[in-house]
């Protein structure tokens, strides 16, 4: 079967997404709900699972439930299989609006979601817990990833799934590829840059189309694992010249001081933030109260604090960024 034609940009048409049932909330922005539904009804070809990992109230299922709909290549073969912990976490109990729906922090949602996605039918296979326990069977031609917000949850998805890709077919989509907290992400899609195009971006979301196997050794364990903090950095640089927008630009640039920041490089974490105030930090200051942008204003902030508790921390515990 021919995989469709990719160059010059995305591979499927892009149009809104439906609009979301009252029962779910979703912290994805409007742009990124568009490209899911677009992949599951314009590019989809039932020739694997779609992975849906890390799914909250099920906006990403409901968007690619409803692409398969009308889809006519969908016959039901194969199904969407959504993770999610289902645990209010902290952040999201300070919502009154998702408190009211899914209740405090630490509550179980796992009942609200079933119920909530129970008219989806069949084509949903919903898993409920911790997917590092997991496991998965099956070929993946559409991988959503907005879970991987730990490095062992990263390292058991990339396991559990980068191996079951269709070379030439599958979309990959990160998520949180323009989100400075989770820099791993854009290092070890940079690493493996080979063995990926990129396709389309809106927002904090990045969609790659695999071109060809990925070697089981690079997934097998965390090949980031054996890189010298200055290969990291490269790689995150790379990244970050790949971005579309300022918005993602000066976020892919925050990748670079938050891995300083969790190295305890100390002499490049400073660097980085001296750069970075003077090269955006006036852009920043102005997307304070911009709506979605804020989210550059308050990575950068929170950045600048632990640069400064950084500093605090005893000479033997901090690291050169050579080293």
């Amino acid at each position: 079967m021919n995989s469709p034609h990719v160059e010059g940009g995305r591979p499927y048409s892009l149009e809104s997404s439906p609009a979301l049932p009252s029962s779910i909330i979703s912290l994805m922005l409007p742009a990124e709900r568009d490209i899911l539904f677009s992949i599951a009804k314009h590019y989809y070809q039932n020739r694997g699972d779609i992975i849906d990992a890390g799914i909250f109230m099920g906006a990403s299922t409901f968007c690619f439930a409803k692409g398969l709909m009308v889809n006519p290549k969908y016959n039901g073969s194969h199904h969407i299989h959504s993770y999610e912990k289902a645990i209010v976490r902290d952040n999201m109990a300070r919502s009154t609006a998702i408190r009211d729906k899914i209740g405090d922090a630490g509550s179980d949602f796992s009942g609200y979601l079933r119920h909530s996605l129970s008219p989806l039918g069949n084509m949903v296979k919903l898993h409920v817990g911790d997917i590092t326990t997991m496991s998965y069977e099956g070929n993946v031609e559409v991988l959503f990833l907005d879970i991987l917000k730990t490095r062992d949850i990263f390292r058991s998805c990339n396991l559990m799934f980068m191996g079951r890709l269709i070379p030439g077919c599958s979309l990959v989509v990160q998520q949180d590829y323009y989100w400075s907290a989770n820099w791993y992400i854009n290092a070890y899609m940079e690493f493996l840059n080979s063995y990926f195009t990129i396709v389309d971006s809106a927002e904090t979301s990045c969609v790659f189309l695999n071109t060809k196997t990925i070697p089981r050794a690079m997934y097998q364990t965390d090949p980031l694992d054996s890189l010298a903090p200055a290969e990291i950095t490269a790689l995150l640089e790379k990244s970050r010249n790949r971005a579309s927008t300022m918005f993602q630009y000066v976020m892919s640039d925050l990748c670079i001081m938050e891995y300083a920041i969790d190295n305890k490089s100390l002499t490049l974490a400073q660097t980085k933030l001296e750069d970075f105030e003077t090269r955006f930090g006036n852009i920043v200051s102005e997307w304070r109260d911009q709506g979605p942008k804020r989210r550059a204003w308050v990575a950068y902030t929170g950045l600048s604090r632990r640069v400064a508790q950084l500093r605090e921390i005893p000479s033997a515990e901090k690291r050169t960024a050579d080293s």
